[in-house]
């Protein structure tokens, strides 16, 4: 019946694009805590707990699982991302990454260790792309995207911004609801790394690091409203864990004043996504009614030229993906006695 059900839905949107509103693929009840998910041509991959589930977009079944618990051999210790490339797909968390083919079901054929600890990790033209903490002589911290080779070699650093290292009432008081992004996607040979703090900023680099291009774009200022806030607040209790009341409350005492912990108006960009030779910029314009709006996506191509903006369902940013011209996500859905991840798309039009 679910195979039935995805193939009729299938039908609906490929015969009736204008009924393409957030059709429903599927219902995944093995699926309990996400942590991001990456599509393919045929194929999508969740990350879930400390494994991978691979299932085929075709029938929708669940064709292949990798990764348990542990420290071993494809073992992970925390839930970890994924990376799809050409013919093989790669996992990695804070200490490790893995490679493996796309078609098989064997152990991965490539494991390494992080010489250092990474905030995000990426390939591109055969090189290590890495977010990481980084230490001077004075040991004072910066975040950095550094390209390296194989053999972990720095070959050029894309960013460098210093963070400094704070007492625990400091770092809370200076704490930002909302913040410029700084984040990075591969595509090809190529890398895109979005600066937030540069407004609608995107540089282009090659596969050793080397800036090839700018894309800047002027873009809508949106105003924080008392609304926002209130909803900001809570999806910042919930993203960092701070429901356990003694934490909040302490939280909450040290900060004082939350309006101070707010900028006048939203950043330009609130993620970056790159699919077949495109970019999706998510801003924060949106639609809607709040808890069913739609969020605004600008769509460019690799030159940096607009192609189209579009709204699309609201989804976490490592929920969603792009592939095809389609827009899938996941979306917890609540019911009388239980609560069940399920995946949707919608045809970009």
């Amino acid at each position: 019946m679910k195979n039935m059900t995805f193939l009729f839905f299938l039908g609906i949107i490929f015969i009736f694009p204008s009924l393409a509103d957030a059709a429903k693929i599927a219902s995944l009840p093995d699926i309990l805590n996400p942590k991001m998910i990456a599509v393919d041509d045929d194929t999508i991959y969740i990350t879930d707990q400390e494994s991978l589930f691979v299932y085929s977009l075709n029938k929708f079944e669940l064709v292949r699982k990798i990764g348990e618990k542990g420290a071993g051999p494809d073992e992970y210790m925390y839930t970890p991302y994924v990376q799809i490339l050409r013919d093989s797909f790669l996992l990695y968390t804070t200490f490790k990454f893995s490679l493996f083919k796309k078609n098989g079901h064997g152990p991965s054929i490539i494991e390494k260790r992080f010489p250092f600890p990474i905030r995000k990790f990426n390939l591109a033209g055969g090189n290590y792309f890495i977010h990481q903490w980084t230490f001077d002589e004075n040991n004072r911290r910066f975040s950095e995207i550094i390209a390296y080779d194989q053999n972990f070699n720095k070959i050029n650093t894309l960013y460098k911004k210093e963070s400094k290292i704070k007492p625990l009432e400091r770092t809370i008081k200076e704490t930002r609801f909302v913040a410029p992004i700084v984040t990075f996607q591969c595509w090809e040979d190529r890398i895109f790394l979005a600066n937030g703090h540069k407004g609608f900023y995107i540089e282009i680099f090659d596969e050793r690091g080397q800036s090839l291009k700018v894309i800047k774009k002027e873009y809508e200022k949106i105003k924080i409203t008392e609304s926002d806030k209130k909803r900001l607040i809570e999806d910042f209790k919930n993203r960092l864990n701070l429901r356990i009341q003694n934490r909040w409350e302490y939280f909450k005492k040290v900060a004082g004043d939350f309006d101070k912990m707010f900028p006048g108006y939203f950043p330009a960009m609130q993620s970056l996504s790159v699919s077949d030779n495109k970019l999706y910029v998510k801003t924060y314009n949106r639609k809607g009614k709040n808890g069913n709006w739609k969020e605004e996506y600008v769509i460019l191509d690799l030159k940096g030229n607009i192609v189209k903006k579009v709204f699309l369902p609201y989804a976490k940013d490592d929920l969603m993906s792009f592939k095809n011209d389609f827009f899938y996500y996941l979306d917890m859905k609540e019911y009388e006695d239980d609560e069940e991840w399920e995946l949707y798309y919608e045809k970009i039009e």
